[in-house]
């Protein structure tokens, strides 16, 4: 968590690449997506920490039902706070997914499932906001019945 501050820190104090004008965009697509990243970087970012920090505390709560919350309760007494906390994030899985009991010990699955479901949510929104700021706008042809190389938009 430092670490990502003091990189939008250091975003704020360093010197920025001059901003190129629209026009002499002619550069290939890939070298203009390695220059800029501004606002749309920082959104990245910022969904695929919260993503990492959601998967987290998901796998911390699996481990600590696992181990067994009453017994980590006595060692470290916020836990059952933890869990109460990180019960909406898993939920609505547990409506869908079972839980096991192996040699005594309560697996949560609906977890593992929840921090793979967070994973994709992640990666997908992270690839959704790069599509929509580095995309290039495209003109589809668009032909109609009958006649050959007509355009429509």
């Amino acid at each position: 968590m430092s670490g990502f501050l003091f990189g939008i820190l250091l975003m704020l104090v360093l010197p920025k690449a001059p901003v190129v004008p629209r026009g002499a965009w002619s550069v290939s697509f890939e070298r203009r997506t390695r220059r800029d990243t501004g606002l749309f970087g920082l959104a990245i970012g910022t969904v695929s920490l919260v993503s990492e920090l959601l998967q987290i505390a998901i796998l911390a709560r699996a481990v600590v039902v696992f181990l067994g919350v009453r017994a980590m309760a006595a060692v470290i007494p916020a836990t059952l706070d933890f869990v109460r906390i990180t019960n909406p994030l898993v939920a609505p899985f547990a409506q869908v997914v079972p839980a096991l009991r192996v040699l005594g010990h309560f697996v949560e699955l609906y977890s593992i499932v929840a921090i793979a479901v967070f994973y994709l949510l992640g990666a997908a929104l992270s690839w959704i906001i790069a599509a929509l700021a580095y995309e290039p706008r495209r003109r589809y042809a668009r032909r109609w019945p009958g006649r050959s190389g007509v355009e429509g938009f």
